[in-house]
């Protein structure tokens, strides 16, 4: 691949998503972006309750496994610290009121610490959004710019192909030209993007660079139609009989065919490989499947940590608080 025209340095500058890949700013923001709901999951799946409510915890259970004790084995009294303390159902059913005194408290810091876990959520939905706004924005702007290379490669086309005037030209020398017409194969569905300020600003910018280039292609069918004019008006010797092909003129209207257009064939076919390039590195830039792939293998680890720690913080404490009064219930 040669030194890239003028041409061909305009395009890429106006194309970047597509010819240059994500800049190093943006690579930045998603980084940084990813790595703040990366923290985010990790102190969301961290302790659910407060050093505080852990206390509250162990005291309850604590608490539970005396009590359970105090059912199983006392013969009328305890020997507590060497001091003999009479067990009799109202001693029972006061311990119970601060057994049951103390799960209120418990609970109550648990919920606590879920209203300040449900903040931490809110940081970790808000840093989530921010990431996809940050993707849907490049991604719309890589569709966006994508579309407008495909225009521009077909005008391209069609100034070095299916120009009328080169086209009758050639056929009325006996050198009919084989016709490649390119159709415009995008799939992207602009209307589903119009609402979107990231769209509506990237179109626009986009768009104007390409009444440019239409403009600067026209200009130079223009020269074209300039030269075919000159060469189709010049008498050639030998003339050619009526009738057969005049080979000179025809090799004059691909030189000059040539000669107009060269910079765009070359850029078209620079651009081209350069797009195949980028495409094909995209997986070391932060491809929008695998960032999203990431952030679903958090969320689902991180859904199945905090039932874990539900489940050991929270559940257990009150089953064994509720199969000491069950226990009370039947046995007693």
């Amino acid at each position: 691949m040669g030194k890239p025209n003028e041409i061909e340095i305009a395009i890429s500058e106006a194309l970047p998503l597509l010819f240059q890949g994500a800049s190093e700013n943006q690579k930045i923001k998603i980084e940084k972006k990813y790595t703040q709901s990366y923290e985010l999951f990790v102190e969301d799946s961290s302790m659910p309750i407060s050093t505080s409510t852990i206390n509250y915890q162990q005291l309850l259970i604590r608490s539970s496994i005396v009590f359970f004790i105090i059912l199983l084995y006392h013969s009328g009294s305890l020997n507590i610290l060497g001091i003999s303390v009479q067990i009799s159902q109202p001693v029972l059913v006061g311990y119970a009121a601060f057994l049951l005194l103390l799960a209120m408290v418990f609970l109550s810091k648990v919920f606590i610490d879920g209203q300040r876990r449900a903040i931490i959520q809110t940081r970790r939905s808000a840093a989530l959004q921010a990431l996809g706004v940050q993707m849907l924005n490049d991604s719309i702007k890589r569709l966006v710019q994508h579309y407008y290379w495909e225009k521009i490669d077909i005008a391209i086309s069609k100034a070095c192909h299916e120009d009328e005037a080169y086209v009758a030209a050639l056929t009325s020398v006996g050198f009919p030209p084989s016709i490649w017409r390119r159709k415009f194969e995008s799939g992207l569905i602009l209307d589903t993007y119009k609402s979107l300020p990231s769209f509506k600003g990237e179109q626009e910018r986009v768009h104007a660079f390409y009444l440019d280039i239409e403009q600067e292609l026209l200009e130079h069918k223009k020269i074209l139609h300039q030269h075919i004019e000159s060469i189709m008006s010049e008498e050639h010797v030998p003339i050619p009989a009526p009738g057969s092909p005049d080979g000179s003129k025809a090799k004059l209207l691909r030189q000059s065919l040539d000669d107009v257009f060269s910079k765009w064939r070359d850029t078209q076919e620079n651009l081209s490989k350069c797009l195949n390039e980028v495409s094909g590195s995209s997986s070391d830039e932060f491809p929008a499947h695998e960032v999203s792939a990431g952030i679903d293998t958090m969320l689902r680890k991180a859904t199945i940590i905090r039932k874990l720690h539900f489940v050991l913080e929270l559940i257990m404490p009150l089953f064994l608080l509720s199969s000491v009064f069950i226990y009370w219930r039947v046995a007693h």
